[in-house]
């Protein structure tokens, strides 16, 4: 197979499918748009023949949205279903990040002379999120993220058999705020959150 070639396009030629399962939050569509402000436009979009998107569609939002008239892209002659299935893998085969690394990483970044504050804008992250990563033991940091996505996300009860980990008044309101009466299945002892 050829390697595809990366043209210039105009951007008013580019096509949104209002079909894309992939959604980004305000907070997380600010960040990329300050990403791509500081460090420009790293990853090209890719579209099919007809200039419809098969991956970028929030880089090419973001670059509307600043003023951009032309974007590079990748235009591959495809059909509809594989734009779907190329779709599909783009957004999903990402890799996972290995929380201790990213404590490495978050550490050396600090040292580096960065802000944490620079660092959340361009993740859509409060910097108070880096400041409790970087207080945290190994072992800890995995019961803490673990329980920070599931305040994101509907769980069930008997997923977490035993957590304990130090939270912020302010983690321990957004519990209340996301859990309701079901906050109650944790005991706090000691600082301590436990199931």
């Amino acid at each position: 197979m050829d390697e595809p070639q990366l043209k210039n396009i105009e951007i008013n030629k580019v096509k949104v499918d209002l079909d894309n399962p992939n959604k980004m939050t305000e907070a997380q569509f600010t960040a990329l748009k300050k990403t791509m402000k500081k460090y420009g436009y790293l990853v090209p979009i890719v579209v099919d023949k007809n200039y419809k998107i098969a991956d970028g569609e929030h880089r090419y939002l973001a670059y509307k949205e600043l003023g951009m008239k032309n974007i590079p892209a990748y235009v591959l002659d495809i059909s509809d279903p594989d734009r779907r299935v190329l779709r599909q893998v783009m957004n999903k085969l990402r890799g996972e990040h290995n929380l201790a690394k990213d404590l490495e990483e978050f550490t050396k970044i600090k040292l580096g002379g960065i802000k944490l504050t620079e660092l959340g804008g361009l993740l859509g992250e409060d910097e108070s999120y880096f400041e409790e990563i970087l207080k945290l033991k190994e072992i800890e940091l995995e019961q803490y993220l673990t329980l920070r996505e599931a305040s994101k996300e509907e769980f069930k009860k008997e997923e977490f058999k035993e957590v304990k980990l130090t939270l912020t008044e302010a983690q321990l309101e957004k519990l209340k705020e996301k859990f309701g009466e079901d906050v109650n299945m944790f005991k706090v002892v000691g600082g301590f959150i436990i199931s």
